[in-house]
């Protein structure tokens, strides 16, 4: 099986894919992908690094859960059916920046 995305390519969580964790309605954010998985698997899942504008829509408040139950909230792992292709919104080193904003704040 060949993995559609390749790394760095940007894509969108298609409308309708929640988050299993805390059933967040994922649809229409967008991120990088960071690697992927095929081994044993039906489809590829992709480890997406959210862009610096998701992670700025992001509720403080649920990164904060997100702290406090030890769960990542600047990345996700989704299936390929999950997302499609889209177009890149900034620049890896503005998701840095956003990233130490927010955790400045939690």
């Amino acid at each position: 099986m060949t993995p559609q995305f390749k790394i760095e390519d940007t894509v969108k969580v298609k409308s309708g894919v929640f988050e299993d964790d805390f059933n967040i309605d994922l649809g229409n954010r967008v991120g990088r992908v960071a690697g992927w998985e095929t081994e044993d698997l039906e489809e590829p899942l992709y480890y997406i690094h959210w862009d610096s504008i998701t992670l700025k829509e992001l509720d403080i408040n649920l990164i904060r859960l997100h702290e406090e139950e030890g769960v990542d909230w600047d990345f996700t792992c989704l299936y390929e059916s999950e997302l499609e292709s889209a177009e890149s919104r900034d620049m890896p080193e503005n998701v840095t920046i956003a990233i130490e904003i927010i955790q400045d704040k939690i």
